[in-house]
């Protein structure tokens, strides 16, 4: 995320990852909890459920937020956290939140690239210290960084050349796509 962030890292709103963040932490622990005692396939299943019935969210009544509300950054917050940590996926409820939010498309990817940054920073530390992961784990998934380099640059280009109403379209065609590759991911590991 900070190739990209690099070009867009102005329109982040701050105010917004500061409300989200300590919950994000206190659900960043639970996670890794989840994600050393569950069933991998149990948490694709969830994982898959949950992204689906945001995508469906998104598109049947999507959600018009106002405003950061402590309520609704807080809930955020854990449920990005604790996907963070169990699954390796931080984006569903900011996906649906920030599309409630209605942020234009450069503040959308810099606040989720900053937030997702910051809470990767402590969510790696997190897991190693609680043994859900080992280093052989950080050193096995090193070895796909230069595929996500090359997938950040493509999204880069593509940003500057879709507009708002696309990438909104976007966001949500890959929920159902990740929501439905981990539902079936999950029920073939039942």
């Amino acid at each position: 995320g900070w190739i990209v962030l690099v070009s867009i890292w102005r329109a982040t709103r701050w105010s917004t990852i500061l409300r989200i963040l300590p919950a994000a932490l206190v659900g960043l622990v639970l996670g890794g909890y989840i994600l050393a005692s569950a069933s991998p396939a149990a948490i694709q299943l969830f994982v898959g459920v949950l992204v689906l019935i945001s995508a469906i969210t998104l598109v049947v009544r999507p959600i018009l937020i106002a405003r950061d509300t402590i309520w609704a950054t807080s809930l955020v917050g854990f449920l990005t956290g604790v996907m963070g940590n169990a699954t390796g996926l931080l984006a569903p409820a900011v996906v649906v939140y920030f599309t409630g939010r209605r942020f234009p498309k450069d503040v959308f990817r810099a606040t989720t690239l900053s937030l997702f940054l910051v809470v990767e920073l402590v969510g790696l530390p997190t897991l190693l210290a609680q043994g859900a992961i080992s280093i052989d784990d950080v050193l096995f998934t090193a070895m796909f960084l230069p595929a996500a380099i090359a997938g950040r640059l493509g999204g880069l280009w593509l940003a500057r050349h879709v507009s708002a109403e696309r990438f909104r379209a976007l966001v949500i065609a890959l929920l159902f796509l990740i929501a439905i590759s981990s539902i079936v991911t999950g029920l073939g590991g039942l």
